[in-house]
């Protein structure tokens, strides 16, 4: 749980600096020590915590790979151009990564919906309960949009997080669960 704080903690920076192109050592700082947190997360996720809740421990690593990808993808970016120019386009790429108007339109970031469900599964039985209380965060007319193509598990590679979370199909399935068991419009 500390490890998420300090997570929404570093999402909130995030959101606060990526428009001002003066802030755009802090958006990386906190981008690169959001990541770190991510890893910690994954690690600390073990059979202790959640007894028997396989689904939603590979649920909350399907969401920590996602957010893990956009930070990486964040800390990487490069454009060409120079100094100032150079940081702006930085920060336009990076906003791409964390912000999709098809989840949230409000100024909320995917990465922190990510953070905010995680901690609700953590503190909640099962998935229905925290994204029903998640609601406030997303409104998900298409599910595809909160998790990435590129996140999900594979047959082949896998990154350490990756590995242990859902397929895409198993995620489409999760979520159509949800839906005919009459939980929230997702």
């Amino acid at each position: 749980m500390e490890q998420l704080e300090f997570a929404h903690k570093y999402i909130y920076r995030i959101e606060n600096h990526y428009r001002y192109t003066i802030d755009y050592e802090i958006v990386l700082d906190s981008v690169e020590k959001l990541q770190n947190c991510l890893l910690n997360i994954n690690n600390n996720i073990n059979i202790l915590l959640m007894p028997l809740r396989w689904t939603d421990k590979k649920f909350i690593r399907t969401m920590l790979y996602d957010s893990y990808r956009r930070c990486d993808l964040a800390m990487f970016t490069t454009i060409g151009y120079d100094g100032d120019t150079e940081k702006e386009a930085r920060l336009r790429k990076i906003e791409k990564y964390f912000y999709d108007f098809r989840v949230n339109d409000d100024n909320i970031s995917i990465v922190r919906i990510h953070i905010e469900l995680i901690k609700t599964l953590i503190e909640k039985r099962n998935i229905h309960q925290a994204i029903i209380k998640c609601k406030k965060y997303c409104s998900i007319n298409n599910y595809d949009a909160l998790i990435e193509i590129n996140s999900f598990k594979t047959k082949s590679y896998n990154n350490i997080i990756q590995k242990d979370g859902l397929y895409q199909h198993e995620y489409i399935q999760l979520i159509k669960k949800i839906k005919n068991s009459g939980g929230p419009d997702i």
